[in-house]
């Protein structure tokens, strides 16, 4: 991963003007965030998003840099750039992954009322998304939080037993 996040970083500062730029000093972003280094990589989207503006990868950037803030657990900053995007872009590549930090920002605040109701409305409209047994899990705790034991217990039962990591969560 570094060294991809330093080729992205050295195509994008090497050749700016070229189309591919955007696209790498991107990938150099995510990169540093799979690294462990939203930190950092919310200095290279913030750098993407002054140099290129409003060029093809504006949602993209404005959805990782969301992904980041989250990561940071600069939750407030988190749901700002996350609402823009999802504004921006309502049927967007990354609209159901937005929605769903969106949720996961106001579970991580103990804002439970707020992240269940979301929660709710995401796994109806998502069925079948890679996270769906991560809400459900999430609604579950953010339920039993609000006292709503019973309807938190039910939801973990949703979790199957072939997402073992999960389901081993929701059993304990």
């Amino acid at each position: 991963q570094l060294e991809a996040e330093k080729e992205f970083g050295d195509k994008a500062n090497d050749w700016p003007q070229l189309p591919i730029a955007p696209r790498a000093m991107l990938m150099g972003g995510i990169c540093q965030m799979e690294r462990g280094q939203s930190d950092t990589a919310l200095i290279t989207f913030e750098a993407l998003r002054k140099r290129f503006k409003k060029g093809p990868l504006h949602d993209a950037e404005m959805f990782w840099e969301g992904m980041a803030l989250s990561l940071e657990r600069r939750y407030d900053k988190a749901l700002e750039r996350i609402a823009v995007y999802l504004e921006a872009y309502p049927k967007g590549r990354y609209t159901p992954a937005a929605a769903f930090e969106k949720a996961r920002c106001l579970h991580n605040q103990t804002k439970h009322a707020e992240a269940a109701s979301l929660f709710q409305t995401w796994l109806k409209q998502h069925r079948g998304d890679r996270q769906e047994n991560e809400a459900r899990l999430l609604l579950a705790e953010s339920l039993m939080a609000e006292g709503e034991m019973g309807a938190g217990l039910k939801m973990l039962t949703e979790i199957p037993e072939d997402d073992p990591k999960l389901w081993e969560e929701a059993q304990f």
